[in-house]
């Protein structure tokens, strides 16, 4: 994965960052039981998340059978690490979006209250649309995200 180095890179050291509280999720670009990273905006500006930490990877859950277990429910499921994006990164990242939303569906995209929107087929997508977008996905190159310089990262935030 593109991204693996920049984890690794800011892993034991994200957390010197600020924590920010005002982030606004627009999309997803990874999504597995949960977005692992896309494109939010803070404070007005367009911004790339990147997963850099789930709760499970250093914490353990209780045992079921713990009579202490009750209805536990970590503090908190993921983190992610937040650097603005420039003008040509953000321009490279919409139109990517932008191709998706119109040839498999606006799923991604989360409304004013931070829901995920719902997938639907319609006159436009269909699964013949589906399927020739990730045909053309396969011969892209991949897009790699990363922040320019560390002065572009502007904090962390959790879920």
């Amino acid at each position: 994965m593109i991204m693996e180095k920049y984890i690794e890179t800011y892993l034991e050291t994200y957390q010197s960052f600020p924590k920010l509280n005002n982030v606004k999720l627009l999309w997803h670009n990874g999504y597995w039981d949960g977005p692992i990273n896309g494109v939010c905006n803070v404070d007005g500006n367009k911004c790339w998340y990147e997963r850099i930490e789930d709760w499970n990877d250093k914490n353990q859950y209780p045992h079921e059978d713990d009579l202490s277990y009750g209805d536990f429910s970590p503090p908190w499921n993921r983190r992610y690490l937040v650097h603005k994006l420039s003008k040509k990164q953000y321009e490279t990242i919409l139109a990517r979006h932008l191709k998706f939303n119109s040839m498999v569906g606006g799923h991604c995209d989360y409304d004013e209250d931070g829901k995920r929107t719902a997938f639907h087929y319609n006159d436009k997508i269909t699964p013949a649309t589906s399927n020739q977008y990730y045909q053309e996905q396969k011969r892209e190159e991949p897009y790699d995200p990363s922040p320019e310089s560390e002065d572009l990262i502007i904090g962390w935030f959790e879920e």
